[in-house]
């Protein structure tokens, strides 16, 4: 995966997307930001294997990393096709908070077109923040980070490497130095 610094609005899709994504996929985004109120995410495409309680094919979001580990709590499961389906991502969501996880199953089964969503940060207006949000908005305003596009977990170090470089001048073109931390935005991901 890679982390993109610096930035308000990050791209995701699904491994190979738009082509059919993989079996037996567990992929994992997260972001992080010091100054966030809030993160929503809205979905450009999403189809996802449907069966009515997503066990199948399934895109969860979670606000914590402890409502990550827990299959039951804080979680928001969708599945299906936008538009055909009310599992689906059908509209813009906004989850509180100043960090976010993101998580793809797939099962054994058919794979789908998957998803692509943009993932916008909401900041705080309150003083330390308002001063790191002028480099915020300087940066890039879309970083996309696609998870490996094949169709097996197979890590791509190529792929790996572009993102941490294109997450490194991200960071750098927004005059983020090393000891400045309130206002980035972090998003790694695995796949």
């Amino acid at each position: 995966g890679g982390s993109f610094n610096g930035v308000t609005e990050v791209d995701i899709q699904s491994p190979g997307f738009p082509v059919l994504y993989g079996n037996n996929l567990e992929c994992v985004w997260a972001f992080q930001h010091d100054c966030a109120e809030s993160f929503t995410i809205t979905s450009r495409s999403f189809d996802l294997e449907y069966i009515s309680n997503c066990n199948w094919d399934s895109l969860s979001i979670v606000s914590s990393m402890s409502d990550l580990a827990s299959t039951t709590t804080g979680m928001d499961k969708f599945c299906g096709k936008t538009g055909t389906n009310t599992n689906a991502m059908n509209l813009p969501l906004t989850f509180p908070g100043p960090e976010l996880y993101i998580v793809f199953d797939t099962d054994s089964g058919t794979g789908y077109s998957g998803f692509d969503l943009q993932v916008t940060v909401k900041l705080l207006s309150n003083e330390i923040c308002a001063s790191d949000s002028s480099a915020d908005s300087s940066a890039d305003s879309s970083a996309d980070n696609s998870a490996d596009s094949s169709a097996d977990n197979s890590a791509d170090s190529s792929a790996d490497n572009s993102a941490d470089s294109a997450g490194d001048s991200a960071g750098d073109s927004a005059g983020d130095s090393a000891g400045d931390s309130a206002g980035d935005t972090v998003q790694t991901a695995s796949c």
